[in-house]
This record gives C-alpha cells, sequence and structure tokens, in this order.
C-alpha cells in the first residue's frame, strides 16, 4: 500500500495499514486526474485538476494532525495488474483501518443546491433537512465503488463543492440509512455485516452504477468479504463469479432470492422462461431490502457447493407446489407476519431437466406462513447456476413429448418401491419421464401393488413414426411427431414373470442415472417382442392390449395401458395412463388390507421384501367365467366361505357386452369400427365430437375409461386424487 506524506506529498510504501494512521479521500472520479505516475514529478502532477482535490485531503489531514494520506487515484499503480488485483481486493480493509475519511460531493453547492462541476457557489446556509435532502441527489450516492467507502470507515465527513465541511456520517447516520436502504446499525458498527442477509446487502447496490461493467461484481468484494482475481473484458460474467464466492464462503439461501422482469424484446423472440439459480445484477435484489433470516429457524442450515458440470449442489427438502412445479424454501423472510406471529417464509420456483433443476416464474417469491411446507428427508439437487436465452430457449423444446405416467388403482391399493431408469431423466413428485424429444428414448420403471404385493413393469419411449428398423406401422400421427410405446408386465403371468427377470438382469449391469448400454438392450429387446415375423410395429396395438392375471390368494387383477397427447404451459406431452383393477375379490378377507397396524413390515423403509407366490395348481375342470354374475349356493355365500378360486386365464379381452352398444373391449374402441365413432363409449363421452377421419391412436382428447362406466377409479393414497367414470384424464 502506497501513502502519501502530507507534508511533502512524497510516496511511502507501508506493508502493515493497519499500524499507520491516515485520511483516505471517496470521490466521484473526474477529468485530469492524478495518476501514480503522475506523483513522481510532483510539478506535473500540480498542473492536473485532479492534485486539488490531492492538496485538499493532505491540508484537512494536517489540520486533524493525521501524517499520511490515501488517494485512490494515485496511490495504486493501475499499469500492474497484480498492484490493481491487490488494491481492489483490499480496498475495504485500508477504508476500514483509515482514521478518517473525507466523502467530496462536487455537486453539492455551498447552499445545499446541486449544480454542474463547472459552475460557481452563489450562497451558503440552509438547515439540516435541506442539506440530507439535497445530498442524496448527489452522484456519491449513485455509484458503485462508494458504497464500500460509505460503509467500511468508521469515521466519514462530508465535504461540498467548496471544500467546505457539512457533517458527519455519526450526525446524519438516520437519514443515510433512509437514503441508501442501508440498516443503520451497519452504518455505525460495519463489524455487524456477516449479520445482514445476502439479499439485502445486494439491495444496497440495486440502484447504484459503475463506468465499467465488472466494477459491478469488484466493487462488492468487501460487502461479502471475499476475494476474486480481476478479469477486465469477462462483462457480466464477474458477477457471476461473485456469487460464485459467495456461495463458497457462506450458505445463505437468500443469494437466491432475487426476481427479473420478464418480457420479450420487440415482440420477435420469446421472453426468456428458464434462469438459473444466480441473479445477472444487484439491480435483481431491488425488492430484497427487508428480506432477514428465519428467527425460529431450527433445522441446520442447508450446505450447497459448486460442480464441475455448470451446477450447484444444495442438501436441501423440495416441496411440491400446486402447479407442478418444485419450491426450494430459502430459509428466510421478509419481515411479515400473520394474526398468529408466524413470520413469511419465502422460496423459490424450480423445474427439473434431465441436465439438473433450473429457476421457472422467477419473475415471483413463493411465500407462506406454514413453517412445516417443506418439512422432510433432505436430498441433494442439482440446480444450473446460469442459463443463457438460447440455452432457455432450447431447454424448452428437450422438455416436449415428456411422459407423464397417471397410476388408477384401487382404492384400497397403494403402490410401493417406485424406482424409474434412468433416474436423471425421472420427475419422481409428477412422475414423469423427461425424453428430450429423442426419438430413441427409452424408460423402465418398477412398482409393488399393495396390499397383493404384486410387481408391475411398465417399459415406455418414443420411436420415430418413420422408422424402418421397425417399421412402424398404423394410422399416422396427426401431428407428425415422435410416436409413444409402452408395454406393462407383471410377475404373476409366468411368461411375463420370466421376461421380468430378464429385464431385471439387464437393469442390475447398467448405469442407474445415465444407461447407454442397458436402455438400448431393453428397447431392442420390447420392440422385438410387439414386432410380427415382417418387421412391423404397430405402438397403438401395444396399449389396447388388456391383461388378466391371478395370484394364489384368490385374487384376479386386469390391468392395460392408454396414452393421451395433451400439453402442459403450451408444450406438447404424453399422458401414460396405469390402469389396475380388481375383478374377483374376497368379501371380509383383506378387510384390514392397506393398515399399517396389520402390515407394519410394508412400509417405506422397514426392510420390506415381496412376499414368494407358491407354484400355481392344476385345475382339472374349466372355471365358470369370472366376469359373469355367480350363483349364491345354499350355504355357500360370499360372506361365510371364499368362492372357487379361478385358475389363471389370459384373456385379451375379457369383457362380455351386456349392452347392444357395445362395451370398450366388446367393440374396438380405439379405432374407426366402434358403432358410435373413435374412442366413444357409452355414457362416458356424450359431449366429445367425433374426430376427423385422420385422428390416430394418440389424438387429443381420444381416451375412454378403459374398464367401462362400473370401474371407478378412486383416490389413491400414494400418488393423489385419482381419475374416476367419464373422463379417465380429468382430475376430480
Amino acid at each position: 500500500m502506497w501513502l502519501i506524506d502530507v507534508r511533502n506529498y512524497n510516496m511511502i510504501e507501508v506493508v502493515d495499514p493497519e499500524r499507520h494512521r491516515y485520511v483516505v479521500l471517496s470521490h466521484r472520479w473526474g477529468r485530469e486526474e492524478v495518476t501514480f505516475g503522475d506523483m513522481a514529478d510532483p510539478s506535473r502532477a500540480r498542473c492536473k485538476a485532479g492534485f486539488r482535490k490531492i492538496e485538499m485531503t493532505c491540508r484537512k489531514a494536517r489540520e486533524n494532525g493525521i501524517p499520511y494520506a490515501w488517494v485512490d487515484t494515485c496511490c495504486i499503480d493501475k499499469s500492474s495488474s497484480a498492484a490493481l488485483s491487490e488494491a481492489i481486493n483490499s480496498m475495504f480493509q485500508w477504508y476500514q483501518y483509515s482514521t478518517l475519511c473525507i466523502a467530496h460531493l462536487f455537486d453539492l453547492k455551498s447552499d445545499s443546491s446541486v449544480l454542474d462541476e463547472d459552475e460557481e457557489d452563489v450562497g451558503k446556509g440552509q438547515t439540516k433537512a435541506k442539506v440530507v435532502e439535497d445530498m442524496s441527489e448527489c452522484e456519491w450516492f449513485t455509484r458503485g465503488w462508494t458504497l464500500q467507502e460509505l460503509v467500511a470507515p468508521e469515521i466519514v465527513e462530508f465535504y461540498d463543492r467548496s471544500w467546505q465541511f457539512r457533517d458527519t456520517k455519526a450526525v446524519l447516520r438516520r437519514k443515510i440509512a433512509e437514503i441508501t436502504g442501508i440498516d443503520e446499525e451497519v452504518l455505525k458498527d460495519s463489524g455487524l455485516l456477516p449479520e445482514v442477509s445476502i439479499a439485502r446487502r445486494m439491495s444496497w447496490a440495486a440502484n447504484r452504477v459503475t463506468q465499467r461493467i465488472e466494477d459491478v461484481a469488484y466493487s462488492l468484494l468487501g460487502i461479502f468479504d471475499v476475494n476474486m482475481p480481476l478479469i477486465y473484458g469477462e462483462g457480466h460474467k464477474a458477477f457471476q463469479r461473485l456469487q460464485d464466492e459467495i456461495a463458497r464462503t457462506c450458505n445463505d439461501l437468500s443469494l437466491f432470492a432475487w426476481t427479473a422482469h420478464v418480457d420479450g424484446r420487440d415482440g420477435v423472440r420469446r421472453a426468456q422462461e428458464y434462469r438459473g439459480i444466480f441473479a445477472r445484477s444487484p439491480a435483481e435484489f431491488g425488492n430484497c431490502h427487508n428480506i432477514e433470516a428465519c428467527r425460529d429457524q431450527i433445522a441446520p442450515l442447508k450446505e450447497f457447493s459448486l460442480s464441475n458440470n455448470g451446477c450447484l449442489r444444495i442438501e436441501t427438502y423440495l416441496a411440491p407446489a400446486p402447479n407442478k412445479d418444485y419450491i426450494l424454501a430459502l430459509d428466510c423472510t421478509n419481515g411479515a407476519e400473520d394474526e398468529r406471529h408466524r413470520q413469511q417464509r419465502l422460496g423459490i420456483c424450480l423445474m427439473k431437466t434431465d441436465a439438473g433443476y433450473v429457476r421457472c416464474k422467477f419473475s415471483e417469491i413463493y411465500m407462506t406462513f406454514d413453517k412445516n411446507f417443506w418439512n422432510g428427508r433432505p436430498v441433494p439437487v442439482y440446480v444450473r447456476r446460469e442459463l443463457t436465452p438460447a440455452q432457455s430457449y432450447k431447454l424448452r423444446t428437450r422438455l416436449q413429448s415428456a411422459i407423464v405416467l397417471h397410476f388408477h388403482i384401487p382404492p384400497n391399493a397403494r403402490c410401493h418401491q417406485v424406482t424409474a431408469r434412468p433416474r436423471s431423466h425421472w420427475d419422481s413428485l409428477h412422475k414423469t419421464f423427461l425424453t428430450n424429444n429423442h426419438n430413441d428414448f427409452t424408460a423402465c420403471v418398477s412398482f409393488y401393488l399393495r396390499p397383493r404385493y404384486w410387481r408391475f413393469v411398465v417399459v415406455c419411449g418414443l420411436i420415430d413414426p418413420h422408422s424402418e428398423d421397425p417399421q412402424v406401422v398404423g394410422d399416422p400421427e396427426e401431428r407428425g411427431a415422435m410416436l409413444p410405446f409402452a408395454t406393462i408386465l407383471t410377475d404373476q403371468h409366468p411368461t411375463e414373470k420370466r421376461n421380468i427377470e430378464v429385464i431385471d438382469g439387464i437393469m442390475a449391469n447398467s448405469n442407474p442415472d445415465r444407461d447407454e448400454r442397458g436402455l438400448p438392450r431393453l428397447r431392442d429387446l420390447v420392440l422385438g417382442w410387439h414386432t410380427d415375423r415382417h418387421g412391423r410395429l404397430d405402438p397403438a396395438h401395444m396399449l389396447v392390449q388388456n391383461h388378466v392375471a391371478s395370484d394364489s390368494d384368490y385374487g384376479e387383477i386386469q390391468f392395460c395401458l392408454a396414452v393421451r397427447r395433451d400439453y402442459k404451459d403450451g408444450i406438447p406431452v404424453f399422458n401414460l395412463g396405469i390402469f389396475i383393477e380388481e375383478l374377483n375379490r374376497i368379501q371380509g378377507h383383506d378387510s384390514d388390507a392397506g393398515s399399517n397396524s396389520t402390515d407394519p413390515g410394508f412400509d417405506r423403509g422397514a426392510g420390506f421384501e415381496p412376499r414368494p407366490q407358491p407354484p400355481r395348481a392344476a385345475t382339472p375342470v374349466p372355471e365358470p367365467s369370472p366376469f359373469e354374475p355367480r350363483a349364491q349356493e345354499p350355504g355357500r355365500g360370499y360372506a361365510d366361505q371364499p368362492p372357487l378360486r379361478p385358475a389363471y386365464t389370459a384373456r385379451a379381452r375379457p369383457f362380455v357386452p351386456v349392452n347392444p352398444n357395445g362395451s370398450p373391449y366388446g367393440t374396438p374402441t380405439y379405432g374407426p369400427t366402434s358403432p358410435l365413432g373413435y374412442g366413444h363409449v357409452p355414457g362416458l363421452y356424450p359431449t366429445h365430437p367425433p374426430p376427423g377421419p385422420n385422428a390416430g391412436p394418440y389424438s387429443p382428447n381420444i381416451m375412454p375409461s378403459p374398464f367401462g362406466p362400473f370401474m371407478p377409479y378412486a383416490p389413491s393414497p400414494a400418488y393423489g386424487p385419482g381419475y374416476n367414470y367419464g373422463d379417465a384424464y380429468r382430475r376430480e
């Protein structure tokens, strides 16, 4: 550090500035400033207009008995990048160690009115309130570098254009706090800075400007007590690097409490819909002046770190949002309280992608008074740090053709141990596979159905409608996009059980996150099952097949798949319905099924293992159809004695028509041969007009309930509201 000897203007280099008494000058740079090289020749330095500020600073130092002075224009060797980097990284401490800081307001006249730099003084004397009011209009309060020059020094004296003393920071502290938004306690003691939230400190710089873009970040190094190398020319990346350093040194999640205005420029390009978790400038923290840490925070603070793939890793709990987004708790409040004195907690909306979470709806902050909203088991969350407009637009296209799973199961049933591959593309909360709209996407999901302990495996994916290997046939897709395929298997079917064992063998030797070998093998295997000898594949035919299976506990279940194209936030997706229904149930036999008290080993984390099934006994005589009414025999009621166990029968279409119009599987419902039109089921879709002649099996709103009007699907304990009666994809 170089200091000026106030007696002879000689430059003196010191190693430990804390051991020396010196005055620092805080000012707005003007024309003809004196540089470090000019101070080697005092006669040349005196010829510049900026020398007067140096001269007056030294005079004030001598009047106060202080031997040295420091002025940033001439005490930093800007020709040396190392010296410049050291000065900028140490500047906050240099101001903090100073004996006195002189703030020169060049645009404050002696009569407290604002004038241009070249105007003359016209008068003096006004009230202190008027002085403060006029001081607030000075440029000194709008510059980026003067923020730390106001906060760091203990003593700050304000001088007007004519170098007349106006007042001190201690006297004007309350008014300055109103002007700048800086906490009054921090103006009194800069050592309290770490107690202020990151977002609140950022808000102090929201309306401040610098001459160079990079200085927006460099001027805040001392405010956040971080250090970083200087790279002039990197532009807005400097502010992102600043946030990187802040994230490395503290775990204050209010760093992510920024908001940004969304607008499309000139109406030509779409407004950016997704952002990273970092802000792009302090201006986006303009609404954070009231944010503080939650005072009733009991859980340990979140820990997060930076990864080498452009993501921020946070160990936290994500809460589900009503609009199918995720809410990340920021562990901070805006100071608002309800009538029960509960703090209003803040969070931000995130959306999952295959490359990590991104921030959506970044123009708003989620608020709630319920402190239990974010209770749960912490999980690692990877959030993208930055997302450019081009990357945001590309991400939107990659979200197309997502496969959303909808589970329709009996009211007393529950899905357990749901596992999905690839995990990086699986959104467990919304039961969605992110396909990236790739024509070779393949996924697999496995789950157990409680209380029967049946295992189901669903293999799904996308296929190019113009594919030749295999050759895709069937009705043309009306939108010309990717086609979905899906199949479902259960371990209660002898043949399907062997197929599941083959699938398990493939998945056991594959990467659960990004499988580049196992899933392609699984895709070829499954598509091969449904490809005819001529190499032709009909994806729609895979979906309309109905399956029936039974177990040794007198239970028979039918299950099938159905798909419908839909739109989420304007993005086309595929809704894949998984329909499972009990056909034959013993009254009173499973009355306590699903109860935790009678089946404690089934709960998550209790070490549940599927119950092994005994071999099926051969049935010597044909069984009656379980779908037709059965006469009640004397002394053999349903309640006291179970009926004979039906043997396993494979039925492609088990329904027997009971009305002149036919049933969904008595008469084809997925093609134009249905007597009531394409996809129509009596009593289910009375308001749906028949589609056009080119409608395909994936057309919007053409998806009847596959089990007819007498098979309701009540809300499921595991997956929320079910889909009941009429519209198979309309939430109750």
